[in-house]
């Protein structure tokens, strides 16, 4: 029963009471409601003997603490003087709003004047969610704990941090002046209680710069790029270099020779980005120019150190001498001339210096003058060769035929003296003289003397072998054995090979070859232009008449020599085994098939090679 339906109960209560007194009062008035009233006044009690609110007990001016979201509460206001008919009025336990809330009740005693108030105090919760319901950074959904990759140079964030309970409080920090690395972003909820806090944490990783350039590049002060080549001074060993990153943070890692060599050096520049990941090389050739330097730093000839233009007096016969010819640079290279194969008089001897670039050269000359010998009546021959072959005074040499020269080497002795070779061209067919005169120093005259002959030509017209449609025919060829062909055969392959390679052959008249004796004629010609003729008979065989069959059976049976043959009831066809006696000839067999009760006829016709024709009919009987 709740406190208003109490309240009423207690009301009716008093009323029905009232009535019967007023009914057992007598008619005469003894005993009437004034002196009733008299003897029992009315309660002014206003106490209450049972005040709860949510089944917790309160007193006036107290106060209880409810749940949040509580918006009415359970008041219980007994009367003590419930039976004497005091009542209670409750205001203020419904509508209850977050905070403090009044609940009054007001009770009424028996005697109606006389009332009194109580007051409680509702505490009703605050809010306690302190829980985001939307999170989001730069138009992304994130969760407490998350990272965020955010680009190079980002200093701030877009965000959007909206509590789930709109009157929590929210904090945001960190959300600008970020730097490169993780900078925490922090949003703190404070729930409508005050108390209940809740705090999400993103950690905002800006990158590291990823730039790999080079700002500033140069070599000895002139600005270079990658693949550049840089010209340098011959003995150049080492550079100035500048090498310096766009970005400050990167690490520049600069490679190259602690000494330069002459040719290509490699400079390398390896720029390696803040982020530690990205990478660019640049490189650089240092071209050190090779050495200009084409001089000698030694030069001598037998010993004797000797310069450009110097003359060096040698004995008669010195045919080379020992040349010393260093360059200053050793990276330079000596060519020599003319220290070897010197002759009486006047030589040069040459010495070609170019410097280690290739480009600078310089020549150096020394005359090297040979004494002129005494007069010698020498007349010999070191050397004496016909066509590469040694001779000697009276040597004969035999050559083919048609050549009309050889060749002569004839060197003297004695530098002094001179050959003269005639007769080693103009050669005809047989034998030839060939003479060498040699005239010494003194004028001493000596002829050599060499028969060089010229083979003739041959005469030899012969026949080795023949074959004829590729057949060999030289055992029959000197017979009078023809050589037999077919019928039809118009014309022979005849392969004829001469004694000699040096003759020719031509064939005739195997072609157009007729039935019968036909007469093919070989001409072999020599080397020496005589020559032979032979010939040989083809006979060619005539058509062949035979229209004769040499097998002729039906089911097997033969009826070469019947004209006629029974068969079985019903037969419809027959198998045909024929066979011509020559082999050029054909046949043709008709009426093995279709064969009806009676006499059925079974032709054989047989054409001859000559086309001579002949019919062969048999008489097939079948069974009624």
């Amino acid at each position: 029963m709740n406190k208003n339906a109490y309240n009423a109960l207690a009301l009716r209560a008093t009323t029905i009471l009232a009535a019967l007194l007023l009914a057992l009062l007598p008619a005469t008035g003894f005993g009437s409601f004034a002196q009733v009233a008299n003897a029992a006044p009315l309660s002014t009690d206003t106490s209450l003997s049972t005040f709860t609110i949510d089944g917790q007990n309160v007193t006036d001016a107290g106060s209880v603490t409810v749940e949040y979201g509580t918006d009415a509460v359970d008041v219980v206001a007994i009367p003590t003087a419930a039976a004497d008919g005091a009542v209670v009025d409750v205001t203020g336990d419904t509508g209850l709003d977050s905070g403090a809330n009044t609940v009054t009740v007001v009770v009424t005693a028996e005697d109606v004047a006389v009332s009194q108030t109580y007051t409680v105090t509702v505490n009703v919760s605050e809010n306690d969610d302190a829980s985001l319901g939307v999170f989001s950074i730069n138009g992304t959904d994130v969760v407490n704990g998350d990272s965020v990759a955010l680009a190079y140079g980002t200093t701030e964030v877009e965000y959007v941090a909206e509590a789930t309970d709109v009157e929590a409080a929210v904090v945001v920090a960190g959300d600008d002046g970020l730097s490169t690395g993780p900078n925490t972003f922090t949003v703190t909820v404070t729930a409508a209680n005050g108390t209940t806090v809740s705090t999400y944490t993103v950690t905002l990783n800006v990158a590291e710069n990823d730039d790999a350039s080079l700002g500033v590049f140069s070599i000895n002060g002139t600005d270079v790029v990658n693949g550049d080549s840089v010209a340098l001074a011959y003995g150049t060993t080492e550079v100035e270099y500048v090498a310096e990153a766009t970005d400050v943070e990167a690490a520049v890692v600069v490679a190259v020779a602690d000494e330069l060599v002459t040719g290509a050096n490699t400079l390398t520049v390896t720029v390696i980005a803040a982020n530690g990941t990205t990478v660019s090389t640049y490189t650089v050739t240092l071209n050190v120019a090779a050495n200009n330097d084409a001089s000698l730093g030694v030069f001598s000839v037998n010993g004797t150190d000797v310069a450009n233009g110097a003359t060096v007096n040698l004995e008669n016969g010195v045919t080379s001498v020992t040349v010393v010819a260093d360059p200053s640079d050793t990276n330079a290279n000596a060519v020599i001339t003319g220290a070897t194969g010197l002759i009486t008089g006047t030589n040069t001897l040459t010495v070609v210096v170019t410097a280690e670039n290739g480009v600078a050269t310089n020549t150096y000359a020394v005359t090297l003058l040979v004494a002129e010998p005494a007069f010698s009546n020498d007349t010999s021959l070191s050397t004496f060769k016909v066509d590469g072959k040694t001779a000697v005074d009276g040597s004969s040499f035999n050559i083919l035929l048609g050549r009309t020269s050889v060749t002569v080497e004839a060197v003297p002795t004695n530098a002094y003296a001179t050959a003269v070779t005639a007769g080693n061209t103009g050669l005809k067919d047989g034998p030839n003289t060939l003479t060498v005169t040699v005239t010494a120093d003194d004028g001493t005259v000596k002829i050599y003397t060499v028969t060089v002959t010229v083979a003739p030509p041959s005469s030899v017209k012969t026949i080795s072998t023949i074959t004829v449609n590729g057949t060999s025919y030289t055992s029959n060829f000197n017979s009078e054995t023809p050589f037999q062909a077919p019928f039809g055969t118009s014309q022979v392959t005849v392969a004829v090979v001469p004694t000699s390679n040096a003759a020719t052959v031509i064939v005739t008249n195997n072609t157009g070859l007729r039935v019968g004796e036909n007469v093919v004629n070989i001409k072999v010609t020599a080397e020496d232009e005589t020559f032979a003729n032979y010939s040989f008979k083809v006979v060619v065989a005539a058509a062949n008449t035979n229209t004769a069959l040499s097998v002729f059976k039906v089911n097997g049976t033969d009826v070469l020599s019947v004209s006629s043959l029974d068969l079985a009831f019903g037969t419809s066809a027959v198998s045909v085994e024929a066979d011509a006696e020559a082999e050029t000839s054909t046949f043709v067999v008709s009426g093995t098939s279709g064969l009806v009760a009676g006499p059925n006829t079974l032709t054989v016709t047989v054409t001859a090679q000559s086309g001579a024709v002949q019919v062969f009919t048999k008489t097939l009987n079948v069974l009624a």
